[in-house]
């Protein structure tokens, strides 16, 4: 019986510690838009729609919009959670705004930023979802006007937790 507590608390210490199985470092997905299917690059406006369109296809509430800045949250099973979706003519940034005390958001020596796996997964579905939703824009003419050059997706806000 001593060596299966042994093992087991060796087990443990490798295999992170601190960090509740239930909990992961926050993810903040940055994408890169990339171009349309005439080879074309994503304007602004259109990343901007396709992130507030993939939000409320997944069940985000849209709680504010302007161009380059959305603000969305879901709930689901007494939980809930608020992100800043930052959008340019490069890409996007999901980044967490704010969460409900049941998702633990908090930091972690070893790992930083950590949240319950549960919002990871929510804002995994939701990064795809801008993604299919950029997919399925149908690609505009091509214009005399030139667009400037893409940026880098958005930096994350110093100000967000």
């Amino acid at each position: 019986m001593r060596n299966v507590l042994v093992v087991t608390s060796l087990l443990l210490a490798l295999a992170g510690g601190a960090c509740s199985p239930t909990l992961a470092p926050v993810y903040s997905p940055a994408q890169t838009a990339g171009v349309n299917g005439m080879g074309v690059p994503y304007t602004a406006s259109e990343i901007d729609q396709a992130a507030v369109a993939g939000a409320q296809a997944k069940g985000w509430t849209i709680l504010s919009h302007a161009p380059g800045l959305t603000v969305a949250e879901v709930s689901a099973g007494g939980h809930g959670a608020r992100v800043r979706i930052a959008t340019n003519e490069a890409g996007w940034r999901i980044e967490h705004d704010q969460s409900s005390p049941g998702l633990n958001y908090g930091s972690d020596a070893r790992h930083g930023a950590v949240i319950h796996r549960r919002y990871n997964h929510w804002v995994r579905l939701l990064d795809e979802a801008i993604r299919q939703q950029l997919a399925h824009l149908t690609p505009a003419a091509p214009t005399a006007a030139t667009e400037p050059a893409p940026q880098a997706p958005p930096a994350p806000d110093a100000t967000a937790q």
